[in-house]
């Protein structure tokens, strides 16, 4: 090696030695690890840095399936045209819409995006989900694990009973995104929001739209059983047969809005908002409802 104050570079072990008589500050570039002094020795550890993964493109129509099936955990499926049929995740992926108009579409007789495992996440970007019907819950997806919505649209989905739009029984969070024409013979025309025996349904919306929705029981844009927050997000032109025609909180349940519009919402009664709401922060708007109040 070389004398103190001199770098001793060792390649073989992909680590560089700086040895000092007193206390030196080391510059310590990106992906470098320092594993600590000892007499005098500072050893950084140069670490590989991983390239990372690249998305695959997937251009359809083609097997959507086989390639949600192949691709490893992690990984990010990039989507280009309509991709027809129902969909079903089992781990941890992004699915990125790209070009012009990128959809999974249904053409009914299923859900057409089902998301499995609590642990799973999914993020699904740019990308139209419609199609989806002839199911008791979860016309457009059925969330069983952790789903996050990006510059997205759910719209004309359909379920026999709830969530015509979506039916969440993990986590499900909105950006930017819209869940709107979806239809509900039950609860929760654009979103159901429901609880599980192992804890809250949690839904939340960021500068989100649900609008023109309809449920033949409550909640026409979002009928929630769990834990929802709404912020800077807008309820409009949403129908129910029931009470809550923007949205209907379920005796328990924890509901949180904040600077979010609800008008022009319809039910046979309480038009806007049922059930207990805390409105918090940034002023939110409630008019324009029928029945009022709120």
């Amino acid at each position: 090696m070389r004398a103190a104050g001199r770098s001793a570079r060792l390649s073989q072990e992909q680590c560089e030695v700086v040895m000092n008589d007193g206390l030196r500050q080391v510059r310590r570039p990106s992906g470098i690890s320092r594993i600590g002094p000892r007499s005098g020795v500072v050893l950084l550890l140069l670490a590989s840095v991983a390239e990372p993964a690249l998305a695959k493109r997937v251009y359809c129509p083609t097997n959507l399936q086989s390639e949600l099936d192949a691709i490893k955990s992690g990984g990010t499926l990039e989507i280009s045209g309509t991709c027809v049929g129902h969909f079903v995740v089992w781990k941890n992926v992004e699915l990125r819409g790209k070009g012009t108009a990128p959809t999974l579409f249904g053409a009914g007789g299923g859900t057409v995006l089902t998301i499995m495992g609590a642990a799973n996440r999914v993020k699904v970007k740019n990308l139209t989900i419609t199609g989806g019907g002839g199911v008791g819950d979860g016309g457009g997806i059925l969330n069983y694990g952790d789903l996050t919505l990006i510059g997205s649209t759910v719209v004309g989905n359909n379920a026999v009973n709830h969530g015509g739009g979506i039916y969440n029984y993990g986590t499900t969070t909105l950006k930017q995104s819209q869940v709107t024409g979806n239809i509900a013979g039950l609860d929760g025309g654009g979103i159901y929001n429901n609880s599980s025996a192992s804890g809250w349904g949690t839904l939340s919306l960021y500068g989100s739209e649900v609008t023109g929705n309809k449920a033949g029981g409550g909640g026409g844009g979002i009928y929630s059983f769990g834990s929802a927050y709404l912020k800077n997000s807008v309820l409009n032109g949403n129908q129910a047969g029931g009470d809550g025609g923007g949205l209907k909180s379920a005796q328990g349940s924890i509901t949180t809005v904040t600077g979010s519009v609800i008008t022009g919402n319809i039910a046979a009664s309480n038009g806007g908002v049922s059930g207990t709401v805390t409105f918090k922060g940034k002023q939110s708007t409630i008019s324009g409802n029928l029945p009022d109040g709120p």
